[in-house]
């Protein structure tokens, strides 16, 4: 059971479909258990990921911020505007509860695979119940995204599937699972927890 006192990272984006506001937090762990690297993964999330995410969430939704936090450490958090700060999908923008899934698969049956909910895209981006070829395809490119390691210079942050302790930080001993590959699930769905009313 892998599991590490350090080194350890969440990065959460936060985007807003008024009046909702939409989080995704994405685990890191820093392969040498490296701390006080908030700031580089936050720059290479930012600037390699980020623009791709923005290519499937609709023009409606705005792109606000990313924090980096480090719950093995006392290190503060480091927070940063997004590198891009709206969706790229046009048309009219669904609900803020619509979703599209791709899917974080486990190394191991320690923990649960993860999930990653990402919307409201656009009407366009739908045909029936299932998602519109270009929009597929740029869901694609998320997941191959979150299925490599960040390799800003000195460092090596592979992306994990974490269970959270429910303990003050720092945390210790943390079970952690390593992401060994992502993959879209072509259905649409909701987060309810994004519902407004």
């Amino acid at each position: 059971m892998p599991t590490t006192s350090s080194g350890l990272y969440s990065i959460t984006l936060k985007c807003t479909r008024t009046p909702v506001n939409i989080y995704n937090v994405f685990w890191y762990r820093e392969t040498s258990g490296i701390t006080g690297a908030g700031a580089d993964l936050g720059a290479i999330f930012n600037s390699a990921v980020v623009p791709d995410i923005a290519d499937i969430l609709s023009t409606g939704v705005a792109m606000d911020t990313l924090t980096v936090a480090e719950p093995t450490s006392i290190n503060a958090d480091f927070v940063v505007a997004t590198s891009t700060s709206v969706g790229t999908r046009t048309g009219t923008t669904m609900p803020s509860f619509n979703a599209a899934s791709i899917r974080l698969v486990r190394s191991t049956k320690e923990t649960r695979s993860g999930y990653k909910r990402f919307g409201p895209y656009s009407e366009d981006d739908v045909a029936g119940t299932v998602f519109e070829a270009s929009y597929l395809a740029a869901l694609n490119i998320v997941a191959a995204d979150l299925e490599v390691n960040l390799t800003p210079s000195g460092f090596v942050f592979e992306p994990v599937i974490v269970r959270r302790l429910l303990t003050p930080v720092p945390w210790s001993n943390v079970l952690y699972n390593p992401v060994s590959e992502a993959l879209v699930l072509n259905r649409t769905t909701s987060q309810v927890s994004r519902k407004y009313f």
